[in-house]
């Protein structure tokens, strides 16, 4: 089921790509009211999040594919540069789309994980939607004023969020007491792949522990640490299988036919790979 309301997802993002003519910094669409099995409630406080985030500076309706959405726009830039100025930043902050936030913390949600940590967090948007969907949830970002954000946010929703400003690689994992989490490594493998290194090392011992990786498209690159998406050599480096994959819409492939590969993988043994 999973799997085919990513699939429907990504041929909206398409067709509205084909479509926009509008000019900003970044975009996305939220669907109104129900929609792929999803709940009207929930789809409303997607809107709510989006609608109280400062990165989103204008909206407006639009009728994509038949289905009415609200499109927000807006720019990232003075994130995006206060945290390429963090020297312990991994990667610079880019979204992934708030549908697709939510359909991945979905996923860590239905294969079995309790509990929801948001690594280089950004403005909280996967922390946000493992709350709604009645996780526990610690978000973990190094940049102060995307720290801030986040706290900004959680007051303005009503919704409490964990959020803590440290640096991911060596932060207490142990004090949260968590059992059967998913820890979503929020960085790309060809700058990410140090911290996400440094987090399976720390982590991999935690009981029913899982890794969200968000994945890439090398082309002209072959051998066993390119598979999976970039992420094969992380991968056979700590003996790990994938659990789960779906691809899904995020800021960086808006212009792009392909979406984002997200994998989610857990140390070998404990079951491989799962049905969405």
């Amino acid at each position: 089921m999973l799997a085919e309301m990513a699939d429907a997802f990504c041929m909206l993002k398409r067709d509205f790509y084909g479509m926009y003519r509008g000019g900003a910094h970044i975009q996305e669409i939220i669907p109104e009211g129900g929609y792929l099995r999803i709940s009207g409630n929930d789809m409303a406080d997607l809107h709510r999040f989006a609608a109280a985030n400062p990165i989103y500076h204008d909206s407006h309706t639009q009728t994509v594919s038949g289905v009415r959405c609200v499109v927000y726009e807006g720019d990232i830039n003075q994130y995006w540069i206060d945290s390429i100025k963090n020297p312990g930043s991994a990667q610079p902050f880019y979204p992934t789309w708030m549908l697709s936030a939510y359909l991945l913390a979905l996923a860590a949600r239905e294969s079995g994980c309790a509990q929801l940590v948001d690594v280089g967090s950004g403005d909280g948007r996967i922390a946000f939607c493992g709350r709604l969907l009645g996780m526990d949830v610690c978000s973990i970002e190094i940049d102060e004023s995307l720290a801030a954000l986040q706290r900004r946010l959680s007051r303005e929703i009503g919704m409490r969020l964990d959020v803590r400003c440290a640096d991911a690689a060596s932060f207490d994992y142990d004090g949260l007491c968590f059992e059967r989490p998913a820890v979503f490594t929020g960085g790309l493998p060809q700058m990410g792949d140090i911290l996400a290194a440094a987090i399976v090392e720390r982590m991999s011992g935690v009981d029913g522990c899982r890794f969200v990786l968000a994945g890439s498209r090398p082309r002209g690159v072959q051998g066993r640490a390119f598979g999976w998406h970039g992420w094969g050599g992380l991968m056979e480096k700590f003996d790990l299988e994938v659990v789960w994959s779906m691809s899904l819409p995020t800021v960086w492939t808006f212009d792009q036919p392909q979406e984002t590969p997200y994998i989610c993988v857990e140390p070998a043994g404990r079951g491989g790979i799962a049905a969405l």
